[in-house]
């Protein structure tokens, strides 16, 4: 089917189309659901505190699962029960008994920007090697414990840290933290699963230097911070050197480096009891080493002056650009919630945005363009407006990208433009904390940045009390069209005019 699918695409008329929403779309047949919050009755028997955890206290903090709602009920920093163990592992747990089930989110501090200096690819080969066996167990008697209980567990690393994400049943909770406490304190680093996993990173890199988007992505970095910056991307030649080079003994070292107590944060959500489930990890993780948190910190980076610059890739059948530069933005910084509203406006959805109306709906240049800040962490990263086009349309739709973004700097934001994206990110937010996982999730971040688990219920408030004014001065402040760099990557042989 695929072999005629665009030409099949080209013969539908605007009567096919016709025909077929009134065959198929009739609201009469819909079937259509809502949520509607139950508001706690004042005859209804109190709520009851959050279990506090046995023994002496340590920094402990509240917060929860499930969107609060404004009626009274408790809000999250009342019902997540936090604690630090001696090590400096921060665990918080949240109880929900709505269904016996219970969902693990965490992160370790070990990421692409945590990298030792000219050995690009040990984080990623350490986060691949830690589901590969421990203990003298492979890694397929420790997927099959997991399989038979029907839970899940995975671990994997990106720019910022390795991220572990694990689901069950409530009764299973032992079994997967027992895995876990393997995986990250005991892995074997096996010879042959290292040869393995080396061999599978090297095609990842080949795949993504391959990648349109992926390579623009790519150039950008090393054009918007100097080099040796955590966040300018590695090469391929780079990456290629690193795994070449990579022993056991090496990810052995970084792994004892970084895989420590300080830098590690494990958020439980679900079926379970608070003051247990802490004394359990406790149990299984009072053995991690405490360690030394890892802080990177580079000066702010500044936009510098624009270039273009293209990455031919011959054979490719559409092209990607990014249009952008260093965005000033980290995220504790007093405008972050501005910034983001500034941005979606301006590009945050490809449908509904202002650079999406005209490039894609009314230009039909593109069928996927929108804009983000990007690496916005405990360091400012960048910002970027990116689509994919056909090589014909590229020159086009760059002219009208930047002359979106021109206007959108010179005359701001609309009042109205404010009002919607404020309800977007509070809304969208309370939706993402619908599940066990979606609490976790933010629970883990709300700690990695110093927010606490109050974060979830202020999150929506700081969104809504954003100004216009606000969110204009965050417009001149991060976007500075005359300074913004362009990386164009397909089969071009220079930069489209």
């Amino acid at each position: 089917w695929f072999v005629s699918y665009v030409d099949g695409l080209g013969k539908v008329t605007a009567d096919d189309v016709r025909r077929v929403a009134a065959a198929y779309l009739q609201p009469d047949k819909a079937t259509v659901g809502w949520y509607v919050p139950q508001r706690q009755e004042a005859s209804a028997p109190p709520a009851k505190e959050a279990p506090k955890p046995k023994g002496k206290a340590k920094s402990k903090r509240a917060g929860a699962g499930g969107a609060s709602d404004a009626s009274g009920a408790a809000g999250f920093a009342s019902r997540t029960v936090r604690e630090m163990l001696p090590n400096g592992l921060v665990v918080q747990v949240q109880p929900n008994r709505t269904l016996p089930t219970v969902a693990i989110h965490g992160i370790v501090l070990s990421g692409a920007i945590h990298a030792p200096q000219g050995r690009p690819a040990i984080p990623a080969l350490v986060a691949k090697m830690v589901t590969r066996g421990a203990r003298g167990r492979d890694k397929r008697e420790m997927a099959a414990r997991l399989d038979d209980a029907g839970a899940r567990l995975a671990i994997f690393s990106d720019l910022q840290e390795t991220s572990i994400v694990g689901s069950g049943m409530a009764r299973d909770l032992r079994l997967l933290l027992e895995t876990l406490a393997d995986d990250l304190l005991r892995p074997d680093f096996a010879p042959n699963e290292l040869a393995k996993a080396k061999e599978e990173l090297r095609a990842e890199v080949v795949k993504g230097d391959d990648d349109t988007r992926q390579r623009a992505a790519d150039r950008l970095s090393r054009l918007v911070f100097p080099a040796r910056h955590p966040y300018a991307a590695p090469t391929r030649e780079e990456m290629t050197a690193s795994l070449d080079a990579a022993t056991a003994a090496s990810l052995r070292a970084y792994h004892a480096e970084r895989f420590v107590g300080s830098g590690t944060v494990l958020s439980i959500v679900g079926d379970v009891d608070p003051n247990d489930t802490i004394a359990l990890v406790a149990s299984l993780f009072g053995g991690m080493p405490r360690g030394v948190k890892a802080v990177v910190a580079p000066s702010r980076t500044e936009p510098g002056d624009a270039r273009e610059v293209v990455e031919t890739m011959p054979g490719k059948a559409n092209a990607n650009f990014y249009i952008g530069h260093a965005s000033g933005l980290s995220r504790r910084d007093p405008d972050y919630e501005a910034a983001l509203i500034a941005n979606a406006a301006l590009g945050q959805s490809g449908l509904t945005s202002r650079v999406g109306k005209r490039v894609r709906d009314v230009e039909g240049l593109s069928y996927n363009i929108f804009s983000r800040f990007f690496w916005t962490e405990e360091i400012d990263g960048a910002w970027a407006v990116i689509a994919a086009v056909a090589p014909q349309n590229a020159a086009k739709a760059i002219r009208s990208s930047r002359e979106v973004i021109a206007q959108y700097v010179r005359d701001g934001i609309t009042a109205e433009e404010v009002e919607t994206q404020k309800n977007f990110f509070a809304g969208n937010f309370q939706v993402r904390l619908g599940t066990n996982a979606g609490v976790a999730t933010q629970l883990t971040y709300a700690e990695k940045y110093g927010f606490g688990p109050k974060y979830l219920d202020e999150y929506p408030a700081r969104f809504r009390a954003v100004t216009r004014e606000e969110v204009n001065a965050a417009i001149r402040k991060h976007l500075h069209p005359d300074r913004m760099h362009l990386v164009v990557a397909g089969d071009l042989p220079e930069v489209p005019k």
